[in-house]
Formats: structure tokens, sequence, C-alpha cells
């Protein structure tokens, strides 16, 4: 097996993913092995209700995304507070450019998991632009710092039908989800 091709066992090297332009946003320090680490951007508390119509695929009712503040947590640290049975929207700092042979799903970080900290997986199909983040939930009070690395994403390669033209294209967060 030739291990210096871009894909190995269905994954894309993500260095490859990174000098291509299809991941922006992200330091050196975040390129894994197998995954690109994503960070905290902003933090949204997720309050209502969520309708989705089966009549037509890009009519819903969005609950309400509220964004919070961070607080001082020591010297130095600016923290969001997230607390036991809240739903909060997390947007990272990377952006994406996923062109028609590749794809990305994001997983939360074993240092989550491990803490009882959940997080919703979410796939990002071919040719989406844009912004990237996911559900998170907590089981008791935790605090994140902006710019914590929560989450990681894997790159696959895909043989799309079409390139993604959806109700996220282009966006970079819940406050542009009208």
């Amino acid at each position: 097996m030739d291990t210096s091709s871009s894909q190995l066992m269905g994954i894309t090297n993500p260095l490859e993913v990174v000098r291509r332009g299809y991941i922006t946003g992200i330091e050196d320090g975040d390129i894994q092995p197998n995954s690109i680490d994503l960070r905290v951007s902003k933090i949204y508390e997720i309050r209502g209700n969520l309708v989705l119509y089966a009549s037509n695929e890009n009519r819903r009712e969005l609950p309400e995304y509220n964004q919070m503040k961070t607080f001082s947590y020591r010297e130095g640290f600016e923290m969001y507070q997230l607390h036991p049975a809240t739903r909060y929207q997390v947007e990272f700092t990377a952006k994406l450019n996923l062109p028609e042979h590749l794809c990305g799903i994001t997983l939360v970080r074993s240092t989550m998991a491990k803490s009882g900290c959940t997080g919703e997986n979410g796939l990002f199909d071919s040719g989406y632009q844009g912004g990237c983040g996911m559900m998170v939930s907590v089981q008791t009070e935790s605090y994140i710092e902006q710019g914590a690395s929560i989450a990681q994403m894997i790159f696959l390669a895909a043989n799309s039908s079409k390139m993604y033209s959806g109700f996220y294209q282009g966006s970079n967060g819940p406050l542009e989800w009208s």
C-alpha cells in the first residue's frame, strides 16, 4: 500500500486538505494525523423548538439562537459557562470550501466525551462553503475557553451526485439562518 498518497483507509490526509484551501481559519497545531481540530469561535444558547415541513425541504422554523458572552474565569482566560439541560450551538473558527470530491464529518474530541459532554456529529456535503459548527450539551456545569479545541473534522473522499446548494450555503453561523 502506498502510504504517501493523500488518502489512507478512506480518510483524506488533513495536511492536504489544508494545503488545497478546503479548510481555513485553523492553526498549524490543529492538524492531527487523521483529522483537524476545530476551535471555538462563538457559542449560542439554543432556545425554542424546531419545525420542519415535509412539503418543502427548505421550509423550516428554527429555534432562537442567543449569542453567549464570555467571562474572565481566571486572569487571561475568557470562558463560556455551559449548564446541563441546555442546548448550545458552537461555531468554530474554521471555514470550509469543499470541492466535489470531498465531504467532512465533525466529531467531539475525546476529552469532551470522557467528561460527559456530547456533540452532535454533522456531515458537511461536497460543495459546502461557509462556517461550521455543532450542537453541544453537557451533563454538569462546564467551562470552555474561547479558542479551545473541542471537536475535530475528518475528510472523506466522495463520489458526489451533486454539489451542496442548500439552506446553510455561505453562512457563518446561526444569526444568518433566518
